[in-house]
């Protein structure tokens, strides 16, 4: 849920202004089959064409004025389907790493961000 947090704090509370790279790792951008399983207000944001997705999705091109990279697996397992992580726009990448979990551990993902990092500003 890290990315959609983010996601809100720059689309919604101005941080758009503040940021210049926007990296999101297995983020739920279109949801999640998996938060059917949870009743928090957050596992309802996490599904897939909840009210918070759908406002959020409704204004995705804001997300072109910062260099954005999106580090996703179709093998997540939490994210369901693993598409879900996928944007219209920026960068999308996709590795063939085993389980959300090791997303963050994993040296091919650990390379994405790092090139990610790297990347010219425009």
């Amino acid at each position: 849920m890290g990315g959609l947090v983010t996601r809100y704090y720059m689309q919604r509370l101005g941080g758009i202004d503040r940021v210049e790279r926007y990296m999101t790792i297995s983020a739920p951008h279109h949801g999640t089959w998996m938060a059917y399983l949870l009743l928090c207000r957050g596992g309802v944001q996490m599904r897939p064409s909840s009210t918070f997705l759908e406002d959020m999705n409704g204004d995705v091109e804001v997300l072109q004025q910062v260099n954005f990279t999106s580090i996703w697996t179709p093998y997540d397992f939490i994210i369901v389907p693993g598409r879900s992580s996928q944007m219209p726009l920026g960068k999308n990448v996709k590795l063939p790493v085993f389980a959300h979990a090791m997303m963050v551990r994993d040296t091919r993902a650990l390379e994405a961000v790092v090139e990610a990092l790297e990347a010219k500003l425009p």
